[in-house]
Parts: C-alpha cells; structure tokens; sequence
C-alpha cells in the first residue's frame, strides 16, 4: 500500500546545510514531501530552495518550539494537502538507509503517533530524573486540567510520527488561544517533546516507541554527543534509517561525500 509521508523540517540553520539536508531526506525517501518551517529571524530564509514553507512560521524560542508543529499541521489542514503520516525533522539529524517509509507503513499500522525513547509518566518516580520532565511535573497543576489526565507523554522530539487522522483530531479539540498561551508562558523545557503526544492520548489515540530489529535500538538517537562520520558509517550497517545529532560540517561532509558516491548513474 502506498503512502505519503510528510517531513517537516524546523529550519534556521545555514542554507547550504539546509538544502543538503532536504536532499538527503528525499534521496532516502523517494515517495516522500517535504515542508519547512522558518524557525529563524530571515523570512526570507530557504525561499529559493524549491520547498514549501509553512506560512505560519514564526521565531522559535530554543526549549519552546511547540508552535511549528501546530501550525505546519494546520496549514496542511487549510489547504487540503493529501498525506497519511507527518513527521518532525530537527535540522541536526540525516538519513542514512532507504526503509523508513515502509517501517512507518508497517509499524504505525493500527497506531496514531511514535517517537522516540517514549514514556508515559505517571508520577515523578517513573523516569530518572530530566529537566523536561522535572519541568513539567512542577508545573503540573497547570497543565492537568488543559490535558484533563492524571499523565503526561514524552517522546525525544526527533523522529516524531502523525498520522492525519490524529492531527486533525486535535486541530478539532484545542482551543489555540488557550495553548498558545499555554505554551508561550510555560518554563518546562523541551515542552514540545510532551504536549503532542499526551494530547493524542487525552483524545483517545494510540502512541508507542519507535521498534528495531537490530541491536541498541536508542543508540540512533539522543542529546549528545553528536555522530561522527565513523559512528554514522557504523549505524548505517546496522540498517539505521536515521540518526541524531550531527554538526552541520558532518552533515555536509556525509551528504557530499558518501551519500553522492553512492546515488546511481
């Protein structure tokens, strides 16, 4: 079965990193669309790059960057644009195997949304202890009622995957005037990582972890340190799809080198 995948790229790097990155992810994902969303001060940033960008987007603040996936979800809504999945591209990650289209086909069946390293937490025992979650549990009597359950979900923000159905659910069910406030006044860190996946929850949806077949399953994603050519090189025999972080003078020397070197004739 074919599907549509939709990558939203937060854009605010350099052009001539951005514009590898886009190539990257269509080479790897050849039936996919990419969109941007200006996350920087230039808003003429990226235009002539040949992608749409969202007209919403906006400067984002680092640690408060909930509004791109709003509004990118949104625009798509206003303009009828077909898709099955949307996922959230940070500018600091790259492919590196084909196969994400299909794992997504397949392991989003009878799902509305997965990420990465996924917790349902429960009380502030349930995980170590991270500002992200420390955050919001402080701050917690403020967002239980907007959410309306005794829980909240974390997912590490890259990677993270939508399909339509669920987005266009909480474009139905959320008030923007109240989040926007919400998430403008917030000082939970990384608050972009918790309200998507714990709303689709609150409305019903199913949410579960990325699933690997190969070893070290996280291994392809975290904070830091950022990948190496030599650690990416390893990833990429262990059939990872992507990986994140990466410097943008990694990005560059692995998309100009390695992955032309191995584009057919």
């Amino acid at each position: 079965m074919f599907i549509i995948i939709y990558f939203v790229i937060v854009a605010y790097r350099s052009e001539e990193v951005l514009k590898e990155q886009i190539e990257n992810v269509k080479y790897y994902n050849p039936g996919c669309e990419v969109v941007l969303f200006n996350g920087g001060e230039d808003e003429n940033f990226a235009k002539h790059l040949g992608v749409p960008i969202c007209p919403y987007s906006r400067k984002l603040v680092y640690g408060k960057a909930a509004a791109f996936l709003y509004f990118t979800m949104r625009w798509l809504k206003e303009e009828n644009i077909e898709f099955d999945y949307l996922v959230n591209l940070d500018p600091d990650m790259i492919f590196i195997n084909y196969g994400f289209e299909e794992y997504v086909r397949t392991y989003m069946d009878g799902y509305d949304c997965m990420g990465g390293h996924m917790n349902i937490l429960n009380t502030p025992h349930d995980t170590p202890h991270i500002q992200p979650t420390d955050d919001m549990w402080r701050e917690w009597d403020y967002w239980k009622p907007f959410f309306n359950t005794e829980y909240f979900v974390r997912y590490l923000n890259p990677g993270q995957v939508y399909t339509k159905s669920i987005l266009e659910k909480i474009l139905q069910s959320t008030d923007l005037n109240v989040l926007e406030k919400m998430w403008s006044e917030t000082k939970v860190h990384a608050i972009e990582e918790m309200i998507w996946p714990t709303l689709v929850m609150a409305l019903g949806g199913k949410c579960r972890d990325y699933q690997f077949t190969y070893d070290y399953p996280l291994d392809q994603i975290r904070w830091r340190p950022y990948f190496s050519i030599a650690e990416i090189l390893e990833k990429q025999k262990l059939s990872f799809f992507w990986v994140h972080p990466v410097t943008e003078n990694v990005l560059l020397e692995y998309c100009k080198w390695h992955m032309n070197n191995e584009r057919p004739l």
